[in-house]
């Protein structure tokens, strides 16, 4: 399995701390989160990593350069303007011929990524998406699962009350390469454009975990991310 890490995004809300830095770069104990996610891959024996960089990419080149000091190898897919979630993947669809971990770059997560494995392949999806509990629902994409797992819908933020799920989708997921071949080239969104029909197909399943996967957000999020230091 390889893994493809989204790290182009401007981190906007998380100015001034990314006027001069992209957002995967930011520290967490010390050092870039996305490096937290190389070294977590590296544990799981997956080696082989596309960046999808854009806004301050070279910043992101120039630490990992092609992931030898760090025990892995990565290549660099890179935009010249933004093209969404969506459109970066597919941009980096030439260096993509297996199953991969989609990971967005600005995510701490502690988790058993071989048992992930094991239940998309059990389950014979072409997406699996990672989902647990949301306090904070009315914020949240929601997702909605059958008995088996099956995502059945999905609930854009923001909701409302009556909610109709408290499941909540992280920005973590599994995905076969051949759903590169149904999404279209230039900018558009992964989740709102393409996750969608392949629910309608009957292919997207749902991975329920309480294991850590929190995203740095905000400055206030980043901190509190700090505070829980060692549960990572």
């Amino acid at each position: 399995m390889k893994a493809v890490i989204l790290a182009g995004g401007k981190g906007t809300r998380m100015r001034p701390l990314t006027n001069k830095m992209p957002k995967v770069m930011l520290p967490i104990r010390g050092k870039p989160i996305v490096e937290h996610q190389v070294d977590l891959l590296k544990k799981y024996g997956i080696n082989d990593i596309v960046m999808c960089t854009g806004y301050l990419g070279e910043q992101i080149k120039k630490h990992f350069e092609d992931g030898s000091k760090f025990g892995v190898k990565i290549t660099y897919s890179g935009e010249k303007d933004p093209l969404g979630t969506g459109g970066a993947i597919k941009n980096a669809e030439k260096f993509i011929d297996k199953t991969f971990l989609l990971l967005y770059g600005d995510i701490m997560l502690n988790m058993n990524l071989e048992k992930l494995l094991g239940f998309h392949k059990e389950q014979g999806a072409k997406i699996t998406l990672v989902i647990h509990e949301t306090d904070h629902p009315y914020d949240s994409d929601l997702i909605t699962v059958d008995e088996s797992g099956l995502v059945t819908k999905i609930f854009h933020k923001p909701n409302h009350e009556p909610f109709p799920s408290t499941l909540s989708k992280t920005s973590v997921c599994i995905v076969e390469p051949d759903v590169l071949k149904q999404m279209p080239e230039g900018k558009h969104d992964f989740e709102k454009e393409i996750i969608p029909k392949f629910i309608e197909q009957c292919s997207v399943f749902g991975y329920i975990t309480d294991e850590l996967v929190r995203d740095i957000g905000t400055i206030e999020r980043m901190k509190s991310l700090e505070e829980r230091a060692r549960e990572f």
